[in-house]
């Protein structure tokens, strides 16, 4: 079974072209009056995703490795594959008292924690419940959120070092404003383009996995949340002056376009194992 149809990977595609071209044509325009109508950085919710959101893909990155570990002991139930499990929560657990804040973030880690182990639960207890087909098609998309993540982190910090954008928050009057298609190589800047939004692409993943659920409301519901999820990030890093809202479009963009090169990745390397076999 493919992860997505032939069909639906095109309309995708064409879609986000127009979206783009449209967007980076009037965020071009308007940029630094969008910036200066929404900034407010003492926004505590903005604030929270900007201590928090750099976790959503590491987080997310070990949930798939305690799917694949699970999938093992399924198969091979030995002791190391819980000594696995265990260094990576320990590890998870320092990044996010590292990343939220420390103590002063309390409540952001104990909540991003719960969700983590919520996650992991979810795994061991709802695993039980599904055949090995489902499990093959998770394992599938797991995979392909992997590469998703490598080929849209290297875009990104590629395009950052290049573009040399200054954040709205660091200018010191507007003249230093400079539109998004305005380069300046090297220059130790990184508004351009959003770093914490393409940090949030691995819910592209739970989105994909919403395909794979029976009931109308609970697939709604599931395929609704990671792209509320993107949006809100998206709009914070505005908000917090991080960023231009064409920056986090250009992320956006990144994101949809690196899990589409993924899921088509993967699905041919899929075939030819098939065709070979």
């Amino acid at each position: 079974m493919e992860i997505l149809s032939k069909t639906k990977r095109n309309l995708w595609l064409v879609a986000g072209i127009c979206f783009w071209i449209l967007g980076a044509i009037v965020f071009g325009k308007y940029d630094l009056e969008i910036s200066q109508l929404l900034y407010h950085p003492d926004w505590k919710w903005a604030v929270a995703f900007e201590n928090g959101g750099r976790l959503t893909t590491p987080i997310l990155l070990a949930v798939g490795l305690h799917f694949l570990i699970y999938l093992e002991k399924r198969k091979h139930p030995k002791k190391i594959y819980w000594v696995v499990d265990v260094g990576i929560m320990a590890i998870v657990v320092v990044l996010i008292l590292l990343f939220s804040g420390g103590l002063s973030g309390l409540v952001q880690e104990l909540f991003l924690t719960a969700i983590y182990l919520a996650f992991y639960l979810l795994i061991q207890l709802g695993g039980k419940q599904l055949d090995m087909d489902k499990l093959i098609q998770i394992k599938k998309i797991v995979w392909t959120m992997f590469v998703a993540t490598a080929l849209i982190f290297l875009v990104i910090t590629i395009v950052k070092v290049f573009a040399g954008r200054l954040r709205f928050r660091d200018m010191e009057n507007i003249s230093q404003f400079v539109p998004w298609y305005q380069w300046h190589p090297f220059s130790g800047n990184h508004s351009f383009p959003s770093g914490h939004t393409g940090n949030s692409m691995a819910v592209i993943g739970v989105l994909l996995l919403s395909g794979l659920i029976q009931t109308r409301w609970k697939r709604i519901l599931v395929a609704a949340l990671p792209i509320v999820y993107l949006l809100l990030m998206a709009i914070s890093r505005i908000i917090m002056g991080a960023h231009y809202a064409s920056d986090v479009l250009f992320s956006l963009g990144i994101i949809a376009y690196g899990w589409y090169i993924a899921i088509w990745l993967c699905q041919r390397y899929q075939k030819r194992k098939i065709d070979g076999n």
